[in-house]
């Protein structure tokens, strides 16, 4: 029912996989779908998370990278040992990517 749907923790699902980036390979997005079609939410979650942050990791490399060039070495040692660290721990290792195939 549409009741229950409404109120699940997972009744968002569909616009959730929708939105994942899409890291250079065969897609996030579809592999989230797919994920949640099988019923695997918890490995979908996760996934998510993944692409979500290695498209985040690179954009925060480029700043890195801008800031060094800028000579804004406060900013580039605050990306380098703070944020970027963060955003690796949510990146999965492939052999979990390939888990989720």
């Amino acid at each position: 029912n549409s009741a229950a749907t409404a109120d699940d923790d997972f009744g968002d699902f569909g616009d959730f996989a929708s939105d994942a980036p899409v890291a250079g390979d065969e897609g996030g997005a579809g592999l989230v779908s797919r994920l949640v079609a099988a019923g695997r939410f918890e490995e979908a979650l996760q996934c998510r998370t993944h692409f979500a942050s290695a498209a985040r990791l690179a954009a925060t490399r480029a700043a890195y990278e801008a800031a060094k060039a800028s000579d804004d070495l406060e900013e580039a040692l605050r990306l380098k040992k703070t944020v970027m660290p963060a955003i690796e721990r949510e990146v999965q290792p492939a052999e979990v990517v390939e888990s989720w195939r």
